[in-house]
C-alpha cells in the first residue's frame, strides 16, 4: 500500500517559467514543509486520501513560500495527481502527477475579481446617485411649481418680486442638479469640479427660508435670525443652498 511518507516527484520549488514542469525528488516531508501554513492540513489530507484508495483522482491549488537571499516569495501551484497502480488487492502503489507554476494567473484573477467587485459598487453607487437625484429635483420643482402658482394669484408688488426670486433661486439649483446627472461620468471618475465663491451666508439663508417656510406644515414655524451682521464663506452656493433645504424639509415633513 502507497504511504504519506512515500518519496514525490515533481517540479522543484525554483521560481521557473510559469506552468513549466520539472522533475525534482523529495520527500513529503520536505513537500509539506515548503506549503504555505494555510494550506498544509488541507493537502495533508488529500495526499492521504489517495495514499490510502479513497481518492483516484485529486486537483488542487495551493501556496508554497520559497526564500532566496532571505527574502521569501509565495507562489501558488496547481497539483494533479492520480493513482496510475494498484496491487492486487486493489491498494493504490504508486501516484503519477504534475505541479504548474500558476501565480500569474492567480493575479489575474485577482484583478478580475476587483475589478468586477469595482464595477459593481460603481454600479450601485449609480443607482443610488440617481435614485437621490429623483428626490432631490422635487424640492426645487416644487418649489418652482408652487410659488408661480402663487405668482399668478397675489397683486402685492413686493409679493411678486420675493416669489420671483425664489423661483429664479430654485431654477439655479435645478440646474445644478441637472448639470450633476449630465456629469455622472466626471462623478465616477471623481473629476467633478467646484466652484467656490465667497457667499453671504445672510442672504442665502434668507433664500433657503424662503423657498421653505410656504411648503411647512401649519404648526411649524421657521424663521431665520441672523447671529452676525456679515458672514461669508467660500463655497459653491447651489450645492450649500440644496443641503440645507433638504435638510430643512427633511426635518419639518
Amino acid at each position: 500500500m502507497l504511504q504519506t511518507s512515500s518519496i514525490l516527484a515533481h517540479m522543484n520549488f525554483t521560481k521557473e517559467k510559469e506552468s513549466t514542469p520539472q522533475a525534482h525528488i523529495i520527500k513529503a516531508s520536505e513537500y509539506f514543509q515548503k506549503m504555505h501554513p494555510e494550506d498544509v492540513e488541507r493537502m495533508q489530507q488529500i495526499h492521504k486520501n489517495l495514499a490510502s484508495g479513497k481518492l483516484q483522482h485529486a486537483k488542487e491549488e495551493f501556496r508554497i513560500i520559497t526564500e532566496v537571499e532571505e527574502r521569501k516569495f509565495t507562489d501558488w501551484l496547481e497539483t494533479n495527481a492520480v493513482v496510475d497502480q494498484y496491487d492486487e488487492q486493489g491498494n493504490p502503489i504508486s501516484l503519477v502527477g504534475s505541479l504548474l507554476l500558476i501565480t500569474e494567473r492567480k493575479r489575474q484573477e485577482k484583478a478580475l475579481v476587483t475589478a468586477r467587485e469595482k464595477a459593481l459598487e460603481s454600479e450601485r453607487l449609480k443607482s443610488a446617485f440617481l435614485a437621490n437625484m429623483s428626490h432631490e429635483i422635487r424640492t426645487p420643482l416644487n418649489a418652482i411649481i408652487g410659488f408661480s402658482s402663487l405668482l399668478t394669484t397675489t397683486e402685492d408688488e413686493h409679493e411678486r418680486e420675493e416669489f420671483i426670486s425664489i423661483i429664479e433661486n430654485n431654477n439655479q439649483l435645478l440646474l445644478q442638479l441637472i448639470s450633476d446627472i449630465l456629469d455622472l461620468s466626471k462623478i465616477e471618475a471623481n473629476t467633478l469640479d467646484f466652484n467656490y465663491q465667497n457667499v453671504n451666508l445672510n442672504g442665502l439663508a434668507r433664500d433657503v427660508e424662503r423657498t421653505v417656510r410656504r411648503r411647512l406644515q401649519p404648526n411649524v414655524v421657521l424663521k431665520f435670525i441672523p447671529g452676525v451682521t456679515e458672514c461669508h464663506v467660500q463655497t459653491e452656493r447651489n450645492r450649500l443652498s440644496q443641503v440645507l433645504i433638504n435638510l430643512l424639509v427633511n426635518a419639518t415633513i
